[in-house]
């Protein structure tokens, strides 16, 4: 087992790793054991960078919708919890910067902030989308982009617009539009 093997001091712990037995307990039992183990050693608490099943089961079931494209997740294998703001740029593993989206738009946002995704060209790659075919991608890439900037109209007004975090075009839309940021002409026009 060798070094690390000599230091776990958990015999549960070393019997799984050197039986090898199978099934989800043993498995995590070596997972787990062994993780505090190399935390131990190096004395350094690991973050987790994944949200758990429990986590993603109870934002499908409140709502299957994505929070990137604001599109209906039809099914709950083709849905991972994203991080808000990035866990690789510092973004912590909690409840408040988990938000549900389809496994596409998750690996498409990559590890970029919604702003970051808006700015790196979001409205380009939907009209490479377009050009190839893809004409609900390169919509729900398209919506992103209108949300963002919509919400930052909204984030400029004195005093700002108020608008939930899950709030999608519609709602942010209603709320300029009562707020008259928008005169009449301009509503109609957007309207069609």
């Amino acid at each position: 087992m060798g070094i690390i093997g000599e230091r776990l001091k958990l015999t549960q712990v070393r019997l799984a790793i050197s039986r090898q037995p199978t099934g989800k307990a043993a498995t995590k039992l070596r997972w787990y054991g062994l993780k505090g183990e190399v935390q131990n050693i190096l004395n350094k608490t690991v973050e987790p960078s994944f949200f758990s099943y429990e986590f993603r089961r109870q934002l499908y079931e409140a709502s299957p919708t994505c929070a990137i494209c604001k599109n209906q997740i039809h099914s709950f294998d083709d849905s991972r919890v994203d991080h808000i703001y990035p866990h690789s740029k510092g973004g912590k593993t909690v409840l408040a910067n988990g938000q549900l989206a389809l496994s596409s738009c998750n690996a498409r946002k990559s590890t970029r902030s919604q702003k970051e995704y808006v700015d790196d060209g979001g409205i380009n790659e939907a009209h490479i989308l377009l050009q190839v075919g893809h004409i609900l991608a390169a919509g729900a890439i398209s919506g992103l982009v209108l949300e963002y900037y919509l919400k930052l109209l909204c984030d400029q007004q004195q005093p700002p617009l108020i608008y939930g975090q899950i709030d999608g075009i519609s709602k942010v839309n209603d709320a300029l539009k009562k707020a008259n940021v928008y005169d009449g002409i301009q509503w109609q026009q957007i309207q069609k």
